[in-house]
């Protein structure tokens, strides 16, 4: 039984990985989206998203995992991840420049503010260790409630994708502390910069 518990935990944590959240919100983003749609935006935004965090990320930690400068994908200690973060910074930095003018600004704020957080979090493997699980699923879940609001959306649509968001970082935060992955301190961390990042971003470019 506890075995199988433990497999459901690492499961929800690859499901839910921080580099796969943002095509989630991808995803999300343009099947609620009342913004008029150009011509294969929708392709080319995932396209770009999955480059720069979730294709080249993975091939960056595989190739530190081969040199032995990192134990495992999951990048534990603080030290792995300062380069792997590094990167994903950069690369969203130039998947958002190539995205400028062609994406809508509607989605581009969200992006934004998944920058920031990237940013805070890459500053703050200085100091110590957050959760990035928990970064990115509160993020997502505040962006979600935003924007379902700023489109209008009634009660009877909204409560399901922002419930859901909600329910999703609950349990991945959850499956992180059974793991010993994160101590309550660095999920409250995570939280707060997923959290502030999105509203930060939606306060100042919304």
């Amino acid at each position: 039984m506890t075995k199988n518990i433990n497999i459901l935990w690492k499961t929800i944590s690859v499901v839910f990985h921080p580099l796969v959240v943002p095509l989630y919100f991808v995803l999300f983003y343009y099947y609620f989206t009342r913004d008029i749609i150009l011509p294969g935006e929708m392709n080319f935004v995932l396209y770009s998203m999955a480059i720069s965090t979730l294709i080249i990320p993975l091939l960056i930690i595989s190739v530190l995992k081969k040199l032995r400068m990192v134990e495992s994908m999951s990048l534990r200690t603080v030290g792995e991840r300062r380069l792997p973060i590094l990167a994903v910074c950069v690369l969203l930095g130039a998947a958002m420049y190539k995205m400028t003018g062609y994406a809508s600004k509607e989605i581009m704020v969200p992006i934004m503010g998944m920058e920031i957080a990237l940013v805070v979090l890459y500053i703050s493997l200085w100091w110590g260790k957050i959760s990035i699980h928990a970064m990115a699923t509160s993020g997502v879940a505040v962006a979600v409630f935003i924007l379902l609001y700023s489109w209008g959306y009634t009660l009877e649509v909204a409560w399901i994708p922002v419930v859901v968001s909600i329910l999703v970082y609950d349990i991945v935060v959850i499956s992180r502390m059974e793991q010993g992955c994160h101590t309550p301190r660095e999920i409250i961390l995570g939280t707060v910069v997923g959290i502030s990042s999105q509203v930060i971003s939606f306060l100042v470019w919304g």
